[in-house]
């Protein structure tokens, strides 16, 4: 019984780390890439630190970030962007 107890507690700490590195990344790399790509009045909608794998962002990154913006055009969009630690922010489209 005493080993599941560990293999659980490690199980966690994986996780908990994993997910704390998406918490120490900002938005400021994703408000900049949505700025020079013509994007106004870009708000932050949600934040995922968890499996963004599965929602459309590389094996690299560690957080998703929601945003509501204009585009060029002057429509309101909702549009997605991915980061990683050791890599830039990228645009995710639906």
């Amino acid at each position: 019984m005493w080993k599941v107890l560990v293999y659980l507690g490690v199980l966690l700490a994986i996780v908990a780390a994993y997910g704390s590195c998406g918490m120490m990344i900002s938005t400021d790399s994703s408000v900049n890439l949505l700025q020079a790509t013509g994007f106004e009045d870009v708000k932050l909608v949600d934040r995922s630190i968890f499996f963004v794998v599965l929602r459309g962002c590389a094996k690299d990154d560690f957080v998703m970030f929601e945003f509501s913006a204009k585009n060029p055009k002057g429509n309101s969009v909702h549009i997605k962007t991915c980061e990683g630690i050791w890599k830039g922010a990228t645009l995710r489209g639906d």
